[in-house]
């Protein structure tokens, strides 16, 4: 894995409704100095159920968010769940419009990993499958910068193996 491995993340710290900082702690050594790094273009892999939500979330922060699928239908999909529940966050009164239409002007999709190589965090939300995470990982490691944070959204596999 690049340059990042060698830190925790432990935060990420909002400093306005279109930044954020993470925070980030170097692990490797055990020193307590930490670094700020500014986060602008968030890459989301994988548009399913918890995807959606991640992308949802970091739109609505004011994050550009660029998320990847499989093929055009899959986006076109992600796409529409996201409409769908941004629209309902308006039907019910939780977002206004102008904010959901903000949002949405954020979001995009693409079939292509090699697209998130502008994105300062990357977080994987596809299918629980090792060999998968552990082959998309690698290529967003050749494909990112090592200033790039890459997280994980797993729920059962092995995240040390993924490194």
């Amino acid at each position: 894995m690049n340059a990042v491995e060698s830190f925790a993340c432990t935060g990420v710290l909002p400093t306005a409704r279109t930044h954020s900082r993470a925070l980030l702690t170097d692990a490797s050594s055990g020193s307590s100095r930490s670094h700020r790094m500014p986060i602008t273009n968030v890459g989301v892999v994988g548009c399913g159920l918890m995807g959606s939500g991640i992308v949802q979330v970091a739109a609505q922060a004011g994050f550009q968010v660029l998320f990847v699928e499989a093929d055009e239908e899959l986006v076109k999909r992600g796409l529409m769940r996201l409409h769908e529940t941004l629209e309902g966050l308006v039907k019910r009164g939780k977002i206004e419009a102008r904010d959901r239409d903000a949002a949405v002007g954020r979001i995009a999709g693409t079939t292509r990993l090699e697209d998130l190589k502008s994105s300062d965090l990357v977080v994987e939300a596809m299918t629980e499958n090792q060999a998968l995470k552990n082959e998309t990982f690698a290529k967003l490691d050749r494909i990112c910068p090592s200033t790039t944070v890459l997280a994980s959204n797993t729920s059962s596999c092995n995240v040390t193996a993924m490194a």
